[in-house]
């Protein structure tokens, strides 16, 4: 038996299983193909910068051979940092269709799960009390915890649909999370936090954790561009070429600014959501002060797309009388979003809506 749990503890095992898998695992292998190539090609041309930069003289003839190189630098760069993570995932996830093996033990203190593939083992333990949601997924992916900072964690990658809807229902009654629309209402969504209003109000945000996530990230582009500005000025004055007129050199310096100020933005919060009964207003403080949209009477929906190539993408809007907007956009599941949905709908006292109606 897969699932045995009881009232104190609990254990399940799960390996890959149907023949799905390999049609993925080949869909997989042409991604691994395809991204040798890249890095191949990526690593060819990172090769020759690399020799320029060390000994100038290849680029003799070119137009603007400062800024080609820098330009190549950076594509090449950019793309290497691009694919590599993902070949590395891509491999990862065709192995572990075809022969790994996850096992979790469930506990009052929490989950641990110890995945295997072959002598590869690694193990993770979640305390109960960072654990917000179990999500089963979309068809064909993986069971994933929901953490109360934002941070999504796969749970396990093998066994069927059905075993990752009725693992997650249990783990969710095993810890006491109930699973109605009123319960989830009351719970604050994973990834947000809530602040009380000197006026009876709500005000919410993102986690510090995804905050700081989005501002690192920001941040490293802006430092990628920056980093480029630097390398183009340097070699613009070793070749005697005029700072002014390089349109390359202004654009860098203008993305890194934009990136920059992005970052800043995510790292300090700058836009949030207040709610109030009938009343959702978002705001966004910028340059030139705070602006805020209200929506009254508030409404919302939770709806899925058909994207490009079958994907499928779901979004939470807020509605009001001649007034929409989408907040949010999740690609892999729906669940976090029917969760903050139901939350603003509670707190507004404005209804939600399921477009299909049998989104969960």
């Amino acid at each position: 038996m897969w699932l045995k749990l009881n009232s104190d503890e609990g254990t399940a095992r799960l390996r890959p299983t149907g023949k799905w898998r390999f049609f993925i695992v080949a869909v997989l292998g042409l991604w691994l193909c395809t991204g040798a190539g890249l890095l191949v090609c990526f690593g060819g041309m990172l090769g020759s910068a690399i020799q320029e930069w060390v000994s100038p003289g290849a680029l003799t003839g070119v137009p603007e051979p400062a800024g080609y190189l820098v330009g190549m630098t950076l594509i090449t760069t950019g793309g290497l940092w691009w694919v590599i993570p993902k070949v590395f995932v891509a491999w990862r996830n065709a192995l572990g269709l075809m022969w790994s093996e996850d096992t979790l033990t469930i506990t009052r203190e929490g989950v641990t799960r110890v995945w295997r593939l072959g002598l590869w083992r690694s193990k993770r333990h979640l305390a109960r009390a960072e654990v917000a949601d179990v999500d089963p997924g979309v068809p064909g992916g993986s069971l994933v915890a929901l953490m109360a900072d934002g941070r999504r964690v796969e749970l396990a990658q093998a066994g069927t649909d059905a075993q990752h809807q009725e693992l997650a229902d249990r783990m969710m009654a095993f810890f006491g999370m109930h699973q109605n629309p009123e319960d989830v209402a009351a719970r604050t969504p994973p990834g947000w936090e809530l602040e009380t209003g000197p006026d009876g109000n709500w005000f919410l945000r993102t986690s510090r954790y995804l905050r700081m996530r989005k501002a690192r990230r920001r941040g490293l582009v802006a430092f990628y561009f920056g980093v480029g500005a630097v390398l183009l000025v340097g070699r613009l004055r070793a070749s005697g070429e005029a700072l002014m007129d390089s349109y390359l050199l202004w654009g860098l310096v203008v993305l890194a600014a934009l990136a920059g100020v992005r970052a800043a933005r995510a790292w300090y919060g700058y836009e949030q959501w207040e709610v109030q009964k009938g009343t959702f207003i978002d705001r966004s403080r910028g340059i030139f002060g705070l602006r805020r949209t209200q929506y009254r009477p508030a409404s919302f929906s939770v709806e899925q797309q058909m994207g490009d190539e079958g994907r499928r993408d779901f979004n939470l809007f807020v509605l009001a009388p001649g007034m929409s907007r989408c907040l949010l956009t999740r690609r892999r599941s729906p669940r976090a979003l029917i969760h903050l949905g139901r939350w603003l709908s509670r707190m507004t006292g404005g209804p939600l809506r399921l477009e299909p109606p049998t989104l969960r």
